[in-house]
């Protein structure tokens, strides 16, 4: 997996265009209000101070099953999602926004 931070609502929208393909429309609506976006394989955050609480980050994840996407974790603040798939992992929502820019 792929992670990337950027320093500025500008930057996050750009980034999303340019490293998560998003259309530039899309990505303009989605940096102003996103903190990260998920795509396969990728991880694309906003580390702006002072976005918002980790105690209301969430993370919903959806995997592709037989034809159709199934919702497999809603996970909220320091709630545990353990992936599985494409390989085992934990993901803690709080902790993608306390990285070490923040402290």
């Amino acid at each position: 997996m792929t992670v990337y931070v950027y320093s500025s609502r500008e930057i996050f929208e750009q980034g999303l265009v340019d490293d998560g393909r998003v259309s530039p429309v899309r990505a303009a609506e989605l940096s102003d209000f996103a903190l990260g976006v998920g795509k396969r394989r990728q991880l694309l955050l906003h580390q702006e101070p002072n976005v918002g609480s980790a105690e209301w980050v969430r993370l919903v994840a959806h995997e592709l099953r037989r034809g159709s996407y199934r919702q497999v974790a809603d996970v909220c603040a320091d709630q545990v999602f353990p992936a599985t798939r494409p390989f085992p992992v934990e993901v803690v929502p709080a902790e993608l926004v306390a990285g070490p820019w923040q402290g």
